[in-house]
């Protein structure tokens, strides 16, 4: 309530939501009841893993079309949807992939001498069932990212 007052005062022309998905969908509910005006409202990639409570907080999302949000492709390959299924019996869940990619990345770059492995990490290239596993200079992935508008309170494919 606080932050959604602070920001309904400033009656500014963006704002950009970096939070956890219910603390998030909460925010524009009260900032909503605040103020007549909603801002253009732009979102991390954060709502995609709680799209659900935006949708269940804010009554259907409707009040986000036009939202910008920066995603992460989901970009898991067919070959690991399909071994995840038939291993456990039920489809993969979000990020499953990743965590996939990010033993194998440990596994991969794996050596006893702990600066050797971090190096080994930061030089590692491979394709991955999440796409391309490389890091930049920061040691951050380099995650692709696309930039969608949000219609009728969801994420379009």
């Amino acid at each position: 309530s606080t932050h959604s007052a602070k920001v309904s005062e400033q009656s500014p022309d963006v704002v950009v939501v970096l939070m956890f998905p219910e603390s998030g969908a909460k925010f524009v509910k009260k900032f909503t009841s605040i103020s007549k005006n909603l801002p253009q409202l732009v979102f991390d990639a954060n709502i995609q893993s709680g799209i659900a409570d935006y949708q269940r907080i804010l009554d259907g999302g409707a009040v986000l079309n036009g939202a910008i949000v920066a995603t992460i492709p989901q970009t898991t390959t067919q070959e690991f949807k399909d071994a995840y299924k038939k291993r456990f019996g039920i489809e993969a869940g979000f990020m499953s992939d990743v965590a996939y990619d990010a033993f194998n990345l440990l596994v991969k770059t794996y050596n006893k001498d702990g600066k050797k492995w971090i190096e080994n990490i930061k030089t590692v290239q491979f394709s991955g069932a999440s796409g391309a596993i490389e890091f930049d200079n920061a040691g951050v992935r380099k995650p692709e990212v696309k930039f969608v508008q949000m219609v009728g309170g969801k994420l379009p494919n």
